[in-house]
Order: structure tokens, then C-alpha cells, then sequence
């Protein structure tokens, strides 16, 4: 090691050429051409253990640095046959699959002094730093004061799973409107927060329809700034947004558009920020194929502040998942793109999930009718990509129990580039729903993402250096 300049002990020769050398041969181990790339880590597993309820809808899945993860859902509680109450349940796993603690209540339905009144939960949302404290958000629904507001609120974890404080409002003004989407959450790497929703109460510009919304927060909870509004385009309806953060804190935030596509079609729009919530650059739109719609978007960051978005594209025959990757400065780094190669049949696919790991390389997972051993109805399908874009393989099946519907797929990668998969069994009655998961190996792209990022680095930190 030498001691002037930026030079760092990773960056001796032997450590450059190690990372070249691993890039180079697990880039020759990367078989784009072959049937599936995804191994799994293990068998199908059941995530609830309390069973009668209906229904069960996993909504997210948080992992921190060390493998370690938490998946959140809605339920709706009975006991002796009758109903109880709607609540979020949660459960912890450590790295190995392993349950931590038993399952456990985020929030739960509040009755209010007359029939049909309550204040009840639904659409969670979870994030998770880097040492394993976790928020979930969701939307709380009050029908005891008069006309219905919808209000989001937050509760955070330590990484033991302990309750800290109490659950908090995270907007400002209540919302007289709802159209059933589901607040998101995302950290940086110091614990700071922000969450992103729709709202017909906008504290901008935005009075047409509805508009996206967002808020910061430091890893106490105390909100940095107030409440902002995300989009610049106001005309019709903004909502379904999603929030993603990378490795510096920068964030970007996309959503489905109502009348800035043609004949006043949804389109895909995004905004990108920095660590401080100032934006960089103007809103942008994301999709480039304009006939017939598109919805339901999903971003992922990766290294460096790439990130990628996917989405449902409605006018493709049929339905298809499509989607674009960004380099750090917002510039897409190829052409839009098809994630789907199952293109026949009924029902067409419905709307994605993506999740990418620190090197860069992703997975999509969605609900589809399609090829495999799952001919009963819908099931969970997923498709590889490496960090470069080239995907690994064509989509593949998720799912091993396949009786009923498999649906509902939500995904997330944990600090050694596996991934977790939590979806949906609906078996129709007299069973209950539950909540599934499949654990996943990583894959030689993300080595390849490592050794070629070490490489890079190196490369940097000696031109900083001359």
C-alpha cells in the first residue's frame, strides 16, 4: 500500500487485476441463451403462521445489508367464524430463511361509537437501512368523522424488531379521496426516509386530480422539510407512485400519468432528487412505446445511482411487461425493453415488481397465466437481468404449489445479491389464503457486477489521485 494520493489498498495491482480477472470470468460463465438462470435457495415456504384470515395480500419485502429481511401484509382477522378486524402483519427472517420471532401486528382496525365506523389499515409498504432497522407505512382509513379521510402513517423498528415510539402521520393535510394505492417507502444509507403517495389534497400546485406527494425524515422520524409535491405536469390524475434510494441517499420517484400520453392516455413519468430533497433536473417521462397506456410502475436503484423502472403496458396484444434502465445522470442506457417471452394466453400479465442488487443487476417478478407446471391460474413468474442489461435466460416460474391462484409477487435482494420472492396462494375455498416465499442464490452476473465495479473504482481513485 501506498500512502499518497487516493490510492486505497484495493487498488494495488494485485487487487486490479484480481478484479478484472474475476469480470472477465464470470462473464464468460454468463449464458444469456440458457432456459433460466435463477437457483433456488432452498424449497417454497409459508411466511404466516396465523391462517384465518381473508384475504392475504403480501405488499413488500425489506432486506438489510446482511441478508437479513421482514415481509409486511394486509389481513383481515376472524376468530369462531367471525370477522374481527383488518390488520398488517409482519414477519422477520434472518439471512439463512430462518424465522426471527413469531409473526407479529403492525396495526389494526379501530371500531369507532357506531356501526360501521373505524379507523382501518390497509397497503403496507417497508424499507430497510443498511444495519436492519425497518418503517412500515401504510394507509389508515377513517370513517368516524364525518366524510372518509385517508391518512398515511408510520412505525419504526429497531433491527431486533422492538417498536420504536409510536406510530406517527407522515402527511400533513388528511386526504378526502382514495383510489387504492399503497404509499412507498425508501432509506438511504444513514437511516434518513422518505415516503412518496397520491393525494387529492395537494400542498403544491397540483388541484386537477390527484397528485404525488412526498415527505422526508431523518432515521429518527423527525420530518426534514415539509411535505412536497412531486410532479410538475398538473392536468387529470397523478398516482401510483414508487420510491426508490441508492448507496449516497439520491432518490428518484416514479408514477403512472393520466393525459401526458397520447389521446389522454396514462404514461410513466419520473423525477429524480438528491440526499437533500433538491431535484435534479425536470420530471421526465419513462416510457417510449405510447399505444394504449401505461401503469403500475416499479423502480429499483443499483450501483452508482443507475436505477431501473418497469411497468405494465397496457396496448401491446397482449398486456406486457416492459422496461428502461438510467444511468446515474438520469440518461436511459438502452432502449426501452421486454421482459416478458411468454407472449400467448389469458390472462395477460399484470403489473411488475423489480428489485436490483449493489452491483447493479436486477430481477422482475410478476403474475401471469403462463408456461410451466402451473396450469390452474395465474402464477408467479420472474426474469434475471445482469448489470450490464442482458437478461439471463427467458422468465421463469417462482411458484411450486400450484393449486388455485399464485398472484400479488413482491421482491427484494439482500446484501450478498440473493434474492427473495413473497407472492400470494389462494386456493380457493374451504382453505385459506397464505403467504408464500422462495429464496434464490445468486447468480455469476453478480460476480461479475463486483469484480467489474472493483475495477472501476480502482481506476478512479487513481486518476484522483495523479
Amino acid at each position: 500500500m501506498r500512502a499518497r494520493g487516493h490510492e486505497i489498498w484495493a487498488c494495488s495491482r494485485p487487487w486490479y487485476i484480481a478484479g478484472l480477472a474475476v469480470a472477465l470470468v464470470s462473464s464468460l460463465l454468463v449464458r444469456p441463451d440458457v432456459a433460466s438462470a435463477a437457483t433456488p435457495n432452498g424449497s417454497e415456504f409459508q411466511v404466516n403462521t396465523y391462517t384465518q384470515v381473508y384475504p392475504q395480500l403480501p405488499k413488500a419485502i425489506a432486506s438489510d445489508s446482511a441478508g437479513d429481511f421482514v415481509v409486511v401484509w394486509d389481513a383481515r382477522h376472524y376468530g369462531g367464524g367471525a370477522y374481527c378486524c383488518e390488520v398488517i402483519e409482519g414477519q422477520r427472517y434472518d439471512s439463512s430463511g430462518a424465522r426471527v420471532g413469531g409473526e407479529f401486528t403492525v396495526a389494526t382496525e379501530v371500531l369507532g361509537p357506531m356501526p360501521n365506523q373505524a379507523t382501518r389499515p390497509t397497503a403496507p409498504s417497508v424499507a430497510s437501512d443498511p444495519d436492519g432497522n425497518f418503517i412500515v407505512v401504510w394507509d389508515e382509513t377513517d370513517f368516524t368523522s364525518g366524510p372518509n379521510t385517508y391518512r398515511v402513517l408510520a412505525q419504526r423498528y429497531d433491527s431486533s424488531g422492538s417498536v420504536v415510539g409510536g406510530p406517527f402521520q407522515v402527511n400533513t393535510t388528511d386526504r378526502m379521496e382514495f383510489d387504492g394505492t399503497s404509499p412507498s417507502i425508501a432509506t438511504g444509507p444513514d437511516g434518513n426516509f422518505v415516503v412518496v403517495w397520491d393525494s387529492a389534497t395537494s400542498l403544491g400546485s397540483d388541484n386537477s386530480g390527484t397528485s404525488v406527494q412526498a415527505q422526508r425524515f431523518d432515521s429518527s422520524g423527525a420530518a426534514l422539510g415539509t411535505q412536497f409535491q412531486v410532479n410538475t405536469y398538473t392536468r387529470n390524475g397523478q398516482d401510483h407512485p414508487r420510491v426508490a434510494s441508492d448507496a449516497a441517499g439520491d432518490f428518484v420517484v416514479v408514477w403512472q400519468s393520466y393525459g401526458t400520453g397520447p389521446s389522454h392516455q396514462y404514461s410513466i413519468q419520473g423525477q429524480r432528487y438528491s440526499s437533500s430533497g433538491s431535484a435534479l433536473g425536470a420530471q421526465f417521462q419513462v416510457n417510449t412505446y405510447m399505444t394504449g397506456g401505461t401503469v403500475t410502475p416499479w423502480v429499483a436503484s443499483g450501483y452508482g445511482g443507475n436505477f431501473v423502472v418497469v411497468w405494465l403496458a397496457q396496448g401491446t396484444a397482449p398486456q406486457s411487461i416492459r422496461g428502461q434502465r438510467y444511468d446515474s445522470s438520469g440518461s436511459p442506457r438502452d432502449a426501452e425493453f421486454q421482459v416478458n417471452t411468454y407472449t400467448s394466453g389469458s390472462p395477460a400479465p399484470q403489473p411488475p415488481q423489480v428489485a436490483s442488487d449493489s452491483a447493479g443487476a436486477f430481477a422482475v417478478v410478476w403474475e401471469s397465466a403462463s408456461p410451466g407446471t402451473d396450469t390452474s391460474q395465474g402464477s408467479v413468474q420472474g426474469r434475471l437481468y445482469a448489470a450490464n442489461g442482458s437478461a439471463l435466460g427467458d422468465q421463469f416460474q417462482v411458484n411450486t404449489y400450484t393449486t388455485g391462484d399464485q398472484g400479488f409477487p413482491t421482491v427484494a435482494t439482500d446484501g450478498g445479491e440473493n434474492l427473495i420472492i413473497v407472492w400470494g396462494n389462494y386456493p380457493g375455498n374451504p382453505a385459506h389464503p397464505t403467504i408464500e416465499a422462495q429464496r434464490y442464490l445468486p447468480e455469476p452476473s453478480y460476480v461479475s457486477g463486483v469484480g467489474a465495479t472493483l475495477a472501476m473504482l480502482c481506476v478512479l481513485a487513481r486518476r484522483r489521485g495523479r
